[in-house]
């Protein structure tokens, strides 16, 4: 199994390719007729509606495993668990 990082990189690579490919199909949209271009810009939208949840789901992913590592760092510094890392002493 793969570090959660470099599987996170990973995608984020795949993702920058599909924008790129969404970027060359929107520029083609252009050039079509009418009726085309309307089907185009539908399909256009609802792929970018696809990468923004890809985009979501990534963000929540290294937003945990950002929580997890300051648990982590905090435990090895101080010794001891907190329930919430960003939580100031009372």
């Amino acid at each position: 199994m793969e570090p959660l990082l470099v599987n996170l990189n990973k995608r984020l690579n795949t993702l920058t390719e599909e924008v790129s490919g969404m970027k060359k199909q929107i520029e083609l949209v252009c050039c079509l007729h009418h009726d085309d271009r309307i089907e185009a810009a539908y399909d256009a939208v609802e792929r970018v509606n696809r990468l923004m949840k890809k985009l979501q789901t990534i963000s929540e992913e290294l937003a945990k495993e950002e929580k997890s590592m300051l648990a982590q760092e905090y435990q090895y510094y101080f010794g001891y668990e907190r329930d919430n890392p960003y939580e100031e002493n009372s």
